[in-house]
């Protein structure tokens, strides 16, 4: 795959996992909403959908930069900073946002709060990054 295939491979995984957690998000404020009868009358199958694309959005966001190291000539992104804030080459305000997004969601899971509440933080602050990133604007190709 070319570099750029990459980059876009890496945007589209995050964009999918944003989309997951905000789904699960609101699916989850339904079911613990008293109101909508129909949720209350399946929620227990919903709650294992809700549960299965809560999952799938961790993972989806845990694996997006795995494209960018191996375009790492354009991105100057490496596998050191992936986990390390400011030691990218490129884009050194937004990867540090994401590597600190991270911790964040560890903290929150060590801590043993709710799984609601973890993946709620998780999407917001996956939502609050995906507009500061512009998927391939600043990469420029060699």
């Amino acid at each position: 795959m070319s570099h750029l295939q990459l980059i876009w491979l890496s945007s589209a995984i995050a964009l999918l996992g944003t989309g997951m957690l905000t789904l699960t998000a609101v699916i989850g404020n339904l079911l613990t909403s008293h109101k909508n009868q129909k949720f209350q009358l399946a929620r227990g199958q919903i709650f294992k959908y809700h549960r299965l694309i809560s999952i799938l959005g961790v993972v989806l966001i845990l694996i997006h930069p795995i494209p960018l190291v191996f375009a790492q000539s354009t991105t100057g992104v490496s596998v050191a900073s992936i986990f390390v804030p400011f030691l990218a080459e490129k884009k050194i305000t937004i990867i540090p946002v994401g590597v600190i997004a991270l911790y964040v969601l560890l903290v929150i899971k060590k801590l043993g709060f709710k799984p609601r509440a973890s993946s709620t933080a998780l999407s917001f602050v996956a939502g609050s990054k995906s507009p500061l990133q512009n998927c391939t604007s600043d990469f420029r190709l060699h």
